[in-house]
C-alpha cells in the first residue's frame, strides 16, 4: 500500500503515484489553499503573496487579531467576490485531485 499526504494541489505527481498497481491511501491536505512555507496557493492566486505573506507573519507570532482585521480591510467591499474566486479555484482544484487519483 502507498501512502501520500499533503497533496497540497499536486495533480501531476498524484496521478504519477496513482498509476501504480498498488492501493492509495490519500491523506488530507488535497488542495493547496495557503503554503505557509512559499505564501503561494489558492488565496495567494486571490488576495496577492504579499497580503497573505504579511497574515502569515501576523499568525505566526500569534497576533491572529491583528491578522484578521488585516484581512477583513484587505477585502472590504469584495467579500463575496474573494470567496467566490476561492470557492471556484478549490473546486477546480478538487476536481484534478480527484481525477489524478482515479489513475489509468
Amino acid at each position: 500500500m502507498l501512502l501520500v499526504a499533503d497533496i497540497h494541489g499536486a495533480a501531476d505527481a498524484l496521478a504519477r503515484v496513482a498509476d501504480s498497481s498498488e492501493p492509495l491511501l490519500v491523506l488530507g491536505d488535497l488542495v493547496n489553499l495557503i503554503d505557509y512555507r512559499t505564501s503561494a496557493g489558492i488565496v495567494a492566486d486571490v488576495v496577492g503573496v504579499d497580503l497573505i505573506r504579511r497574515i502569515s507573519h501576523l499568525r505566526a507570532n500569534r497576533r491572529r487579531a491583528e491578522a484578521n482585521d488585516l484581512w477583513r480591510v484587505a477585502t472590504e467591499g469584495r467579500t463575496e467576490e474573494v470567496n467566490a474566486a476561492i470557492g471556484d479555484l478549490m473546486a477546480e482544484e478538487y476536481r484534478s485531485v480527484c481525477l489524478a487519483m482515479e489513475g489509468t
